[in-house]
């Protein structure tokens, strides 16, 4: 089982798109990786990652911008190669020449996952030319590459049009390319009114994902669906050294909800946590979601928790059914997931 730490390197960036989960903390700070580091070693050597029989630890760098903070992605790329853990880099893929280096040492547990929201103006400048070209230059170079569609939910009408341009990335890389549904982060406030035209639009990339079973991404794949790992299988480090059960929580209004512990406190306090998690999961677990397919990354934890009108911690945790608009969602994408599975869908 894997095992994923999150590092929130910095908030600083050298965009500011207005969809970002961290566009209200852009600051020039940066992480102690260090201290972060020093934790993660003590994590991966505990007598709970063992009991856990967690075999691999992924180190995933997320912002801001990981790439304007070239001497953090040196230690963890160091700390990869000495521990055997795989290293994701979230980016917008501007700017690589200050890192396509650092991790050559690592290169076959490497993945850069690029955000891509279509070739549009941002802040005055045309800049996704640029990011494809670096997506070549990342393949070319021998990474794993993916890129993960964004857009804010008042251009949602832009899915078809990324998922147009995404075709012709691939064919150029002859299915090389690996791809994050450009549905992830639809807005919890959607309206019955739109879930009809979203399944519409989402539907063809659905299809197409299913189509490569062993290719571009897992998404909606049995061997692959699960529950969210946040705070189980997976836990975030704030730029000032907080613990969180994902990096979606640090931005949310009230984080210290979710507060697990810092890199400073004892570990037992977090693994202790950890094992909370798991117990929610047991006792609180949903049954009417157990055979959906639309997967863990629609049934975002933190997003339902925010919009649920439950009372204790644990309840916001797993309501999942907190807004029947969501549900409605989910309920599409399951059936046009089972409907290509029994050979119903508009694609061949």
């Amino acid at each position: 089982m894997n095992f994923t730490i999150e590092y929130h390197v910095t908030n600083n960036c050298n965009m500011n798109c207005s969809y970002c989960f961290a566009k209200n903390v852009r600051c020039n700070d940066k992480i102690d990786m260090k201290d972060s580091l020093d934790f993660t070693y003590k994590f991966i050597k505990s007598d709970y990652y063992k009991w856990r029989n967690f075999t691999n630890t992924e180190l995933v760098l997320i912002g801001g911008e990981p790439t304007i903070v070239p001497d953090v992605c040196e230690d963890a790329a160091k700390f990869a190669y000495d521990n055997n853990c795989s290293v994701t880099i979230y980016t917008n893929g501007l700017e690589i020449d200050s890192i396509i280096e650092i991790f050559k040492p690592i290169i076959s547990k490497t993945q850069f996952s690029i955000s891509y929201d279509g070739k549009v103006t941002s802040n005055g400048h045309t800049h996704q030319d640029k990011v494809i070209e670096n997506v070549y230059r990342l393949n070319d170079a021998g990474y794993k590459v993916g890129l993960k569609p964004c857009i804010g939910w008042d251009d949602v009408n832009k899915i078809a049009t990324i998922y147009d341009e995404f075709n012709l990335i691939q064919n150029h890389l002859k299915n090389k390319l690996f791809f994050k549904p450009s549905f992830n982060y639809i807005n919890p406030t959607i309206t019955m009114n739109e879930v009809e035209n979203i399944l519409e639009i989402i539907k063809p990339q659905i299809e197409y994902i299913l189509s490569y079973p062993n290719g571009i991404n897992s998404e909606f794949h049995t061997n692959y669906r699960r529950d969210c790992g946040s705070g189980k299988n997976m836990i975030s480090i704030d730029v000032d050294g907080t613990i969180y059960p994902c990096h979606v929580a640090s931005c949310m209004i009230n984080p210290i909800a979710h507060r697990m512990g810092s890199t400073k406190d004892d570990l037992k306090i977090i693994t202790d946590k950890m094992t909370k998690y798991m117990e929610i999961e047991v006792n609180h677990h949903n049954k009417t979601c157990n055979d959906c397919e639309s997967s863990c990354y629609n049934r975002c934890r933190i997003a339902r928790f925010e919009n649920s009108n439950k009372e204790s911690y644990e309840d916001k945790w797993t309501h999942f059914d907190s807004s029947p608009e969501l549900c409605m969602l989910f309920k599409g994408i399951d059936k046009i997931v089972k409907d290509y599975k029994n050979g119903i869908c508009s694609i061949k």
